[in-house]
């Protein structure tokens, strides 16, 4: 009983955490638009989403331009996230990995879970519908949470203290 209040109350922390870093992440981002006759646009630019990209988990994802990866030492524990856009929030190669990621199917998102597990985070597994968190044997953390209504992902990967 102990060990599974333990896990929920990891889980909670870590979420938190994750929600603090994206509203912190987004304060910051600069969105390229000067003027506020531009701020309607790009509210509409960045909330669209196409549908004609959409594709199930076995066939390629025609990547946005958006689509940005690592390949840090601490990234190179996950597989690659292939979906149409990916944002990288956070990536101190020592530390931890955070990214944002759109297009994102509930299959897209449950083939993901599996191929962290085939990457070894099969430990600690502690899992409902909408996120996912487990480690691995090397001492790495990994937390999934996915938002359906916007088809969209975060994940953040981190050395366990």
């Amino acid at each position: 009983m102990k060990n599974k209040r333990k896990k929920e109350l990891k889980f909670f922390v870590s979420f938190g955490i994750l929600v603090l870093v994206a509203f912190c992440l987004i304060g910051c981002g600069n969105n390229n638009y000067s003027t506020s006759e531009n701020a309607a646009m790009a509210t509409t630019d960045e909330l669209s989403i196409s549908t004609e990209n959409q594709s199930s988990p076995s066939e390629e994802v025609e990547k946005d331009p958006m689509h940005e990866w690592s390949d840090s030492r601490i990234c190179s524990r996950l597989p690659e996230a292939n979906f149409r856009e990916v944002k990288v929030s956070y990536d101190n190669e020592d530390y931890s990995f955070f990214f944002f990621a759109y297009g994102v199917s509930r299959e897209d998102y449950e083939a993901y879970i599996e191929a962290c597990k085939e990457k070894g985070f099969i430990d600690d597994v502690s899992n409902g519908d909408f996120w996912f968190t487990a480690s691995n044997a090397d001492g790495y953390y990994v937390s999934l949470n996915y938002v359906a209504d916007e088809e969209s992902m975060t994940c953040l990967i981190k050395i366990e203290e």
